[in-house]
């Protein structure tokens, strides 16, 4: 195609890949159809338009011979359904316009998502904790109160500092399921790139990341399984942020503090709507209550990902990160149900371990009326 005398705008291309004689290429010309010069061809004709109103389609047929294109005038454009060999389309039945975000997320993480992505999903639902979808989350509410009371567990043993527990779980791991602490939708979201970067270079971790997450990057990077190592890299990012709330909450606005360090939306949410309460647009406190049941939950996040015994030497660690004593957090393991373990040989030191069945003592029941 060559440039027309009145017009200084040229259009050249190249072709990369011919898989036949007539592979059609569609042009189209954002700014206007400038004027054209067409190859001599029998079977072509042309005839100026100077009304940039009006539209002319043509079809360029590249000869790989002569290296020339060939320019074919053609009264209108077809549909050209795009297509990938061997793929074939699995939810051609389905109407994802209708379907909520959250059935959306649970539709791709089905054919696309990892081993625990899935397995989050499936627990969840086996639970009879209902659909993902937020517009059941009344019934989500009511489901979860009929199942205690099967379960023979009253009312006042949940009480609202703790997340959701299960009396009769025969696994630690199931006590506080990892579904109930971190949602479906916080969880799909937690962005974990960065952290498995510093496991693979540990020479690449930033100097102002509090000692307890370095130390637990060290530990993770030993992981071998790539799914286990990036779910232990997801529960260690939502404690990292829960740190940042623990240090914000007498200082700077905690909002703000979130979004500052890249806090993803639905996890941004979910931690304001659980730990703090809205005073004004712009601003969000933490009550004592609110601070409590921070810890409680940091608490047991932090033995999801310590196997469920923790190290005296971790949660001095931890308690570093959160900005209080490490006696303080001592007595929220105890609070989620711990026992206390003293090693011998490491006389100054208690553990803590959550073992299954959990046993709500008194002395923990009456815990949120104590005084720090």
């Amino acid at each position: 195609m060559a440039p027309s005398t009145n017009d200084k705008r040229q259009l050249s291309f190249q072709v990369k890949e011919d898989s036949g004689d007539c592979s059609p290429c569609v042009l189209n010309f954002h700014g206007g159809l400038p004027s054209l010069n067409f190859l001599e061809d029998k079977d072509t004709s042309f005839q100026s338009l100077n009304n940039r109103a009006k539209k002319i389609y043509v079809i360029c047929r590249y000869n790989e011979t002569t290296g020339k294109v060939q320019v074919v005038p053609i009264d209108e454009i077809l549909q050209v359904n795009q297509s990938i060999n061997d793929y074939e389309e699995k939810f051609d039945t389905v109407d994802r316009s209708t379907m909520s975000y959250l059935d959306k997320e649970k539709s791709l993480a089905n054919s696309f998502g990892s081993r625990i992505t899935k397995k989050t999903i499936h627990k969840t639902e086996s639970e009879n904790l209902g659909s993902l979808d937020s517009s059941k989350t009344k019934q989500m509410a009511d489901n979860v109160k009929n199942e205690l009371v099967s379960q023979g567990a009253s009312m006042e043993d949940q009480t609202t500092d703790l997340p959701q527990y299960n009396l009769e779980a025969t696994e630690a791991k199931d006590i506080y399921a990892i579904e109930i602490l971190l949602p479906f939708d916080v969880y799909s979201e937690l962005d974990v790139s960065d952290s498995m970067a510093f496991c693979k270079d540990k020479s690449t971790i930033p100097e102002t990341l509090p000692s307890y997450v370095k130390q637990k990057i060290e530990k993770i990077s030993g992981i071998e399984d790539n799914e286990d190592k990036e779910h232990a890299c997801k529960i260690l990012l939502i404690i990292y942020y829960m740190s940042l709330m623990a240090k914000a909450r007498k200082g700077k606005d905690i909002f703000t503090v979130l979004s500052e360090n890249g806090v993803p939306r639905e996890t941004k949410h979910y931690l304001l709507n659980n730990f703090c309460t809205k005073v004004s647009k712009t601003k969000n406190t933490m009550s004592s209550f609110q601070t409590n049941k921070l810890y409680n939950f940091v608490a047991i996040l932090s033995l999801h990902l310590d196997g469920f015994y923790s190290r005296s030497e971790s949660i001095n660690e931890l308690a570093k990160a959160l900005g209080i004593e490490p006696h303080i957090l001592t007595k929220h393991y105890q609070r989620v149900g711990c026992t206390t373990i003293r090693d011998p040989q490491r006389k100054s030191f208690i553990d803590f371990r959550l073992k299954a069945p959990l046993k709500i003592t008194e002395e923990v029941r009456q815990f949120k009326k104590k005084k720090f």
